[in-house]
């Protein structure tokens, strides 16, 4: 669940999330991307690493974005 009262079940629902952080904000730490997921830092740079296999473009700048 995060802030904003929202389970997030499976896994693809948490990458979906992430990609939306990602895209409404200059740039998303990644604590704050665990702490609204409800899932630990390693787990959000596993996401990230799978968007970018997924082909999507992730910039590192302050925080991601």
């Amino acid at each position: 669940t995060h802030k904003k009262g929202v389970t997030i079940v499976t896994n693809s629902e948490r990458l979906m999330y992430v990609l939306g952080l990602l895209k409404n904000q200059t740039a998303v730490h990644i604590a704050d991307m665990a702490r609204e997921c409800g899932v630990s830092e390693r787990t959000v740079y596993r996401d990230i690493s799978s968007l970018l296999r997924l082909g999507f473009v992730i910039q590192y700048r302050d925080g991601y974005s």
